[in-house]
């Protein structure tokens, strides 16, 4: 880490360091955010070329120059639509909303056209429909697959942004960007600070970044901390020291530079999908949509969660039967083991789980205290090789095998399949009046915490994750976790 108030000429020798450190994030901004359309525009191109060869072949009527026309119309149903801005993208980026309204104006243009123009359309209604069906479905697909392939084949190309603030705007930014820098494919690559104000920063703030991240005393110099670093963008977090004239300043010459600029809402974990520009004279505020956490939409969740259980339930009878009898015969004590824990709006409940430790283990978990593993002690145990833990139960708390007869707790109302943890009455006498929120749905068989690393959380983790659950729910984000639970089982990441 390196603070300065000048901008002093790098050497060659530097320079060269933070090439090699960095040798896929070689490409100016300049270049990058000129890029994307173009790459973009290839894949988009192809999926309407194979559109129109699935066209050729299964709708026979479509004449060469209708086939020509898709190609052409795709591209431009899908700028129109928004799927080539480079407003917080990637070359690589997929961005199925904008496909998929690219599709919905497309199957439009095409069924307006034939209904003014019948003689260029099929011959018939039904041969009309299937071919607007063809390109509404299709086109957008193709384009998505073939995004995507492309984003997995793709170099990984993180975003270099100078971060700019005074120091307690600075603060949430920055450990923002140690948490992003966790990921392997973070799209976030902090270079530099310009520090605003006359307050510092602390120095425990930049642990956990790049070694030759820098400090800049002032934003005077702003655009030349840019140029030197080559970033692709500003992220700026307002507060006393950075007006309205800095930010429209600012924007302007970051304009000029085709470099974005980026401004700090101060919120974090609030999805996209709730949030709306809106405008109070001349300032722009967010509008933030309240959380769907009742109503209609959650009574059908609950009774999809049921019936699903009951089914599942049934088709894995014959496992869990098996599971219990190896519980039974692997050591002393019953097949499950039932506790006490906290659901839907404080109501407790007993969680059933497979017994996976030896009978009277809570008797012996003092004796432990010295091991505990948890960062939150007194509240939480948790201890990776922990010798209460059966031969079997290893294996099944490897496989999560042990949590199985939790659907009973689902089919009764108590879970759902999808949800927060279930937490103990302990925990919920420790939470803050904020991390109450999370009993305000019912907790999960499984989460964002399981798919996320499990015991291998720190508390704070923890209660993040379930808390953006509760605040983001949506049935996207169900099934999204759905398939990132089959991963996280086969992985065992975090369950011990």
């Amino acid at each position: 880490m390196t603070t300065t108030t000048g901008l002093p000429t790098v050497t060659s020798a530097l320079r060269e360091t933070v090439d090699l450190a960095h040798p896929a994030r070689l490409v100016p901004a300049r270049v990058r955010a000129a890029r994307t359309p173009w790459v973009l525009g290839s894949a988009d191109v192809l999926a309407a070329a194979l559109t129109a060869a699935v066209a050729g072949l299964v709708l026979p009527a479509w004449s060469p120059f209708e086939l020509l026309a898709l190609v052409v119309v795709w591209p431009l149903a899908v700028a129109i639509s928004g799927g080539y801005t480079t407003i917080g993208g990637s070359p690589n980026a997929v961005r199925p909303k904008a496909l998929l309204r690219a599709g919905a104006l497309a199957g439009l243009v095409a069924w307006t056209a034939i209904a003014i123009s019948p003689n260029l359309g099929p011959d018939t209604t039904a041969e009309a429909a299937r071919s607007v069906l063809l390109v509404v479905v299709v086109a957008p697909i193709a384009s998505i697959v073939i995004r995507r392939t492309g984003q997995l084949l793709a170099v990984h190309q993180a975003h270099r942004v100078v971060l700019v603030g005074d120091a307690a705007g600075l603060h949430p930014l920055l450990q923002e960007a140690k948490r992003a820098a966790r990921s392997p494919r973070s799209d976030i690559l902090p270079v530099a600070v310009c520090l605003a104000g006359d307050q510092p920063l602390c120095p425990d703030a930049v642990i956990g970044l790049a070694d030759d991240l820098t400090i800049w005393v002032g934003t005077d110099n702003l655009l030349e901390v840019v140029r030197e670093h080559r970033a692709d963008a500003v992220v700026v977090a307002p507060g006393g020291s950075i007006d309205h004239a800095h930010l429209r300043r600012w924007a302007t010459w970051l304009q000029d530079n085709d470099t974005e600029l980026l401004v700090s809402s101060g919120m974090r974990d609030v999805a996209p999908s709730r949030v709306a520009v809106s405008a109070m004279g001349g300032l722009q505020v967010l509008r933030v949509r309240p959380a769907a956490i009742a109503g209609a939409t959650h009574a059908l969740k609950n009774a999809m969660d049921r019936m699903a259980a009951a089914f599942l339930l049934f088709m894995f009878a014959p496992l869990l039967l098996v599971l219990a009898v190896m519980v039974r015969r692997d050591s002393t004590g019953p097949a499950l083991f039932t506790q006490l824990r906290v659901g839907q709006d404080g109501e407790l409940f007993k969680v059933f789980k497979f017994r996976t430790m030896c009978q009277g283990a809570d008797a012996v978990v003092d004796e432990l205290a010295d091991d505990n593993e948890s960062d939150r002690a007194g509240v939480l145990f948790k201890m990776r090789q922990d010798p209460r833990i059966t031969r079997l139960g290893g294996v099944l708390r490897k496989y999560s095998l042990d949590e199985l007869p939790q659907l009973i707790n689902v089919v009764r109302g108590e879970m759902s399949l999808i949800g927060p943890r279930p937490a103990l009455p302990s925990e919920v006498d420790a939470y803050a009046p904020d991390v109450r929120r999370r009993l305000a749905v019912r907790p999960g068989l499984t989460g964002l915490w399981q798919v996320s690393g499990r015991s291998d959380l720190s508390w704070e983790d923890t209660v993040r994750l379930d808390l953006q659950y509760v605040d983001n729910w949506s049935w996207t984000l169900d099934l999204k976790i759905a398939l990132k639970t089959f991963r996280a089982v086969l992985t065992h990441q975090g369950a011990y």
